[in-house]
């Protein structure tokens, strides 16, 4: 409350639309969570990184879903490495690299829902297996879903 001046009226409601889409992805409701981040204005180092990891997990999760195409998952992914490869907030390299294992998980979970490759996924163990060497930004999140394609039996082309 005392530094509660000190934050623009810009940040806090950059803020709020953040926290409502986090709500929203975590409720499932993943096209609500899109629409408050792409509401977001804010070039903000935290809420950019954050935008960009969340929007990349929404599209996977939507694709999961049959709502969205898995071109649109490969767009994401692309542009997210994008992002990280412009190096405009100079992370930290192990940083970035877990921020670019995150699309290459979900670049390998969307193998697991459509073969859109020649060669056939890396099974769901094996990707499992990988976190303790490539570890991911949202690692949980990760692991929770490599655990549901392992357990749901998934494959590609289904």
């Amino acid at each position: 409350e005392k530094n509660e001046a000190r934050i623009t009226p810009a940040r806090k409601d950059a803020a709020v639309r953040m926290a409502k889409a986090y709500i929203y992805f975590h409720e499932g409701k993943y096209d609500k969570a899109i629409e408050q981040i792409d509401s977001l204005l804010a070039q903000d180092f935290d809420f950019a990184i954050r935008r960009q990891s969340l929007l990349l997990r929404a599209a996977y999760k939507l694709f999961e879903q049959d709502k969205a195409d898995i071109e649109d998952v490969k767009d994401r992914c692309r542009t997210y490495r994008e992002f990280f490869e412009r190096d405009t907030y100079k992370l930290a390299k192990s940083r970035k690299a877990n921020y670019l294992h995150l699309a290459y998980y979900v670049e390998e979970m969307a193998a697991h829902h459509y073969n859109y490759r020649k060669e056939p996924p890396k099974p769901a163990q094996e990707l499992r297996a990988e976190l303790a060497e490539k570890v991911p930004a949202a690692s949980g999140w990760v692991r929770e879903e490599l655990g549901r394609l392992s357990g749901a039996g998934v494959s590609a082309g289904s």
